[in-house]
C-alpha cells in the first residue's frame, strides 16, 4: 500500500513539470530588441544625412567656434498656444 502511495505521489510530482526545451512563440524578443536599440550597426545603410565623409568639416569648425564664444544658436522654441487642438480629441 505504502508503495503505491509513493508511486502516486511520484506521478502527481510529474503531472507538474512541463518540458522546457520548447520555448514559446515570441520567447526572448524582448532581449532581441533591447540589444538592437543599444548596438550599432557597423556598416550602416545611407542615411538622409549622406555619408559620414560627406558632412561639412568648414560647418562643423564654425560651430565650434561658436560654441567655444558662446555665441551659439538659440533653438526656436514653439510656444504652447500656437498649437491648435482637433475636435473630439481630448487632452
Amino acid at each position: 500500500m505504502r508503495s503505491f502511495l509513493y508511486l502516486l505521489g511520484g506521478l502527481a510530482l510529474l503531472a507538474a513539470c512541463q518540458p522546457v526545451d520548447t520555448p514559446t512563440e515570441g520567447f526572448g524578443d524582448a532581449v532581441r530588441q533591447n540589444m538592437a536599440a543599444q548596438i550599432i550597426n557597423p556598416e550602416p545603410r545611407e542615411s538622409a544625412l549622406g555619408r559620414p565623409e560627406e558632412f561639412d568639416g568648414d560647418r562643423a569648425a564654425a560651430a565650434m567656434q561658436r560654441y567655444r564664444e558662446g555665441k551659439v544658436y538659440k533653438p526656436v522654441v514653439p510656444n504652447a498656444s500656437a498649437f491648435v487642438s482637433s475636435p473630439g480629441v481630448s487632452q
